[in-house]
């Protein structure tokens, strides 16, 4: 077959799937809205009144926004509410949020100063020869093409080449070399084995610049953060007055911080509210309440305008000082002992401790709670240890609901996911964007 017919017979766009009503896809033209419309909106074959040109198109995601609706129908004691790098993402001049691919990308320019401008710094770094080799790319040239057409905006994605796996591959070599004393121990390797730290220690130090973002716009212009106003809809959504909602996240950023406190919306993120801001898992323990006027027995009003936080790859305004987890208000620069997770293949080891160990327990045993629905976004299901926890709470708690949103859903990461909806389980995959105008179908559309 040849490459045009393979183009040519593409899978239709899948928009979305649960276990009762199979998978829904995206019609090409109106005229596929239209049939659309006539099979399974349309029955009784009611005439309608077609004035406007997107009537079918709407109808359609009017058709889907009522099985989200269905799907979640019940009691919900619980939402968490789960946001991966995608979630940050805000139109395409990559201002706020960006993707793995796109980070690595603006990471690689900075260091090796690819757009000729600058002096480059590889005295102090990996040659931009060795950064390719040991990303087993054999011309760099082509990776520094590829990077610019990444940030060209001429393709969306950088080809073989992983941040993950580099770090991972950085980290190997210092471990290695740490233990094999002799075998690096003559001043050409020691040379090297430096300037791998420090290519490691500046693109974690990129990472925290690249993510520190400036004036969040929270639904200011037709370019804007819609986190505040999903929060304030899935708060909104929890049948029990001491509920809080729970938010989870990977991200390093503050845009939740920024939007909850544009909505005058109390976090507890597991630091306290004095001025020390020490970490302390208890904290996520307390509610906010109240002795309710109207009565003269012990009820309590709470507030409603309250969530969790939990940060579990760590945050950019978080450091150890000594024994403790400290949240800072203002990081201009990396600090030393910055309590992030950064990328790596074996990033799931450093879960292990603390802060992040308490906050993953944390997020598994709410997956645990009866009456709980999950929405993740912008969340690729790359991160094994997450998906794992994810998938394994799905088998066990029946009372789990769980609706996967993203702007693609097609990488091999969401079989598993796809995986569970085709063995029956009581979970949707759907493909919407965080930051979408409400009208574009975004999230935010789909939830109200």
């Amino acid at each position: 077959m040849s490459k045009e017919n393979k183009e040519s017979k593409k899978d239709p766009e899948l928009v979305y799937w649960d276990n009762k009503i199979g998978k829904i896809t995206k019609p090409v033209d109106n005229s596929g809205f239209k049939d659309f419309y006539k099979k399974y909106i349309n029955l009784n074959e009611i005439e309608d009144n077609e004035e406007e040109s997107t009537f079918y198109e709407d109808q359609f995601y009017l058709y889907i926004k009522n099985k989200i609706n269905d799907f979640i129908y019940g009691e919900k004691d619980n939402i968490i509410f789960f946001l991966g790098a995608g979630a940050s993402v805000l139109g395409n001049k990559w201002e706020y949020g960006k993707t793995m691919s796109r980070l690595a990308c603006e990471i690689i320019n900075n260091l090796y100063f690819l757009d000729n401008n600058r002096k480059s710094n590889e005295e102090k770094l990996l040659s931009f020869q060795e950064f390719a080799n040991l990303s087993n790319i054999k011309k760099p040239d082509n990776l520094k093409r590829k990077v610019a057409d990444v940030l060209g905006n001429k393709k969306d994605k950088l080809p073989d080449f992983e941040l993950e796996d580099f770090m991972s591959t950085l980290n190997q070599i210092l471990s290695l070399a740490g233990e094999q004393h002799e075998l690096f121990g003559s001043i050409e390797n020691s040379d090297f084995i430096k300037q791998v730290k420090n290519t490691g220690d500046s693109i974690q130090q990129q990472i925290t610049k690249l993510v520190q973002y400036k004036n969040y716009p929270f639904n200011a212009s037709e370019e804007s953060f819609q986190h505040l106003s999903i929060m304030k809809l899935l708060m909104s959504k929890l049948d029990k007055d001491e509920s809080k909602l729970e938010m989870v996240t990977t991200n390093y950023d503050r845009v939740i911080e920024e939007a909850a406190e544009k909505g005058n919306i109390t976090i507890f993120d597991g630091f306290g509210f004095d001025s020390n801001h020490v970490f302390n898992d208890g904290w996520f323990d307390w509610n906010l309440s109240k002795k309710s006027k109207e009565s003269n027995t012990n009820e309590v009003e709470y507030n409603p305008n309250v969530i969790d936080l939990l940060k579990i790859h760590g945050s950019i305004d978080w450091v150890r000082e000594k024994k403790d987890i400290v949240k800072k208000r203002s990081v201009r620069n990396r600090k030393k002992n910055q309590v992030m997770i950064f990328p790596s293949s074996d990033k799931y080891k450093q879960s292990y401790d603390k802060p992040y160990f308490e906050l993953m327990s944390r997020f598994q045993n709410l997956l645990r709670k009866p009456n709980t629905w999950l929405i993740t976004s912008g969340f690729s299901f790359n991160d094994d240890h997450i998906s794992r926890m994810i998938i394994d709470a799905v088998k066990v708690n029946s009372g789990l609901r769980v609706l996967v949103t993203d702007y693609s859903l097609y990488n091999s990461s969401y079989d598993k996911i796809k995986d569970l909806i085709s063995n029956n389980y009581d979970v949707a995959i759907l493909k919407a964007s965080m930051n979408d105008k409400d009208e574009n179908h975004g999230l935010h559309f789909y939830l109200n």
